[in-house]
């Protein structure tokens, strides 16, 4: 018998298998309640019986205590339910601009690729296409796409809520001497206030050997959030032959080049790296 779950939409219950088809759990001495709370009880009641600072996760080199597990998955929960207002359930709506976005996922997840079929997905799964150069709102942000230069197409997303600007534009490539396409994209980055950017090689490579592999370059990137008036630039999609060493050097070149070409008010320089958070 199934009991009362916190979920709204009951895709998954409506979907399951007759109940003679379920399997038989003995579960002998263990009592679990009617209702279970399982991420309660592997991260905040672990905290309440006083193991907060005992590690929890070992991972990338990193230990992770029950308290700060705890700590990041109510923020991820109340970000979810506040900010995006979530509601339980197993419902997905992914947007994009590709006209065969539904016909990708589909094809990657299924045989040879991936080995559990789109139509067993546990979800009641929704494709929504947005139109390039048009804004939508899509759950509380205004977002508007814009087309890039990349084999197959790829798109940036300029992201508005609150007074406050996100521009996201990867897997581009922009040319210095197309000064025409800059002054557009200058348009499309204005006042963000962060522009997370392609910045995957020189400008030197970018304008030779890699020349229509889709990418861009830190020095472009600089030029463009200048003449946006961007606030901050986050360099992004780094080259993965680079070690930490050759990103840090990437970063400080970077920063002087914003320096000395500075003409108004600075542009924040970071780089992009696994953890990173962003407040503005």
């Amino acid at each position: 018998m199934l009991g009362r779950t916190a979920h709204i939409d009951t895709f998954t219950r409506d979907n399951l298998p007759p109940a003679e088809q379920w399997p038989e759990l003995p579960l002998g001495e263990f009592q679990y309640p009617e209702e279970l709370n399982a991420a309660f009880e592997l991260t905040d009641r672990m905290v309440a019986r006083g193991f907060g600072d005992h590690v929890a996760l070992i991972g990338n080199g990193r230990r992770r205590t029950y308290k700060e597990l705890s700590d990041w998955t109510n923020r991820i929960a109340h970000a979810l339910v506040e900010d995006y207002s979530i509601k339980p359930g197993n419902r997905i709506l992914i947007h994009g601009c590709h006209t065969g976005l539904e016909a990708a996922f589909r094809r990657q997840h299924g045989a040879p690729s991936f080995p559990v079929d789109f139509e067993r997905l546990p979800a009641k799964i929704e494709f929504i296409t947005l139109q390039p150069g048009v804004a939508a709102d899509v759950a509380g942000y205004r977002v508007t796409p814009m087309r890039q230069r990349h084999s197959g197409d790829s798109y940036g997303y300029r992201l508005e809520k609150n007074g406050k600007c996100v521009v996201y534009s990867t897997d581009s490539e922009h040319r210095p001497e197309q000064t025409g396409e800059l002054e557009v994209f200058a348009r499309f980055f204005h006042g963000a206030d962060l522009v997370i950017f392609d910045a995957m090689y020189s400008l030197a490579d970018a304008a030779s050997v890699k020349e229509d592999w889709g990418h861009s370059s830190n020095i472009t990137g600089v030029e463009l959030c200048q003449m946006a008036r961007a606030r901050r630039l986050c360099l992004f999609h780094h080259e993965p032959a680079y070690s930490d060493v050759q990103l840090e050097a990437v970063l400080r070149e970077t920063r002087r080049l914003e320096e000395i070409t500075r003409g108004g008010e600075p542009l924040e320089i970071i780089s992009a790296h696994d953890g990173l958070v962003v407040n503005f």
